[in-house]
């Protein structure tokens, strides 16, 4: 049986899910006190994060993703020396990061499916799936580990 595990960011931005503005012009205090968690996270971006201060005339979902990285100690982006390159742009957000190599995706799709089905079956095909599912991930970190 798998056991559903998620990064500790994500688990943050589930736990958030359902988050709306107030209605009208009001503020909501919850998307506004993200800013303070980030500035208290990351003192050095304090004056970035403090500039968000209406979220009815600004977008919200590069603070929102911001403040579930900063929530979990993960540095958002942020240049000091250009707005453009911090987490309330959304062009900061395309460069953070570790790429995913696209053969790493198509390897944890397969390995999955081989561990389920190794999972629901006992017999040989069980077996010959759940060998299929190491040798996968033998072959990930042989060949891409470098990449």
């Amino acid at each position: 049986m798998l056991v559903e595990t998620v990064p500790s960011w994500l688990a943050t931005m589930r736990s958030i899910d359902g988050t709306q503005e107030a209605p009208g012009d009001a503020n909501n205090p919850t998307i506004l006190a993200w800013s303070d968690a980030i500035a208290h996270a990351f003192p050095e971006m304090a004056r970035y994060a403090s500039r968000y201060a209406d979220d009815t005339e600004q977008a919200w979902c590069g603070l929102c993703v911001a403040y579930c990285m900063a929530a979990n100690g993960i540095r958002p982006p942020y240049d000091p020396r250009d707005e453009l390159k911090s987490y309330l742009w959304v062009d900061s957000w395309v460069d953070w990061g570790t790429p995913v190599l696209a053969g790493h995706l198509v390897a944890a799709v397969i390995a999955v499916a081989l561990q389920r089905i190794a999972d629901r079956d006992t017999g040989r095909v069980g077996r010959l799936a759940a060998i299929g599912a190491v040798l996968v991930v033998a072959t990930v970190v042989a060949v891409f580990w470098w990449s």
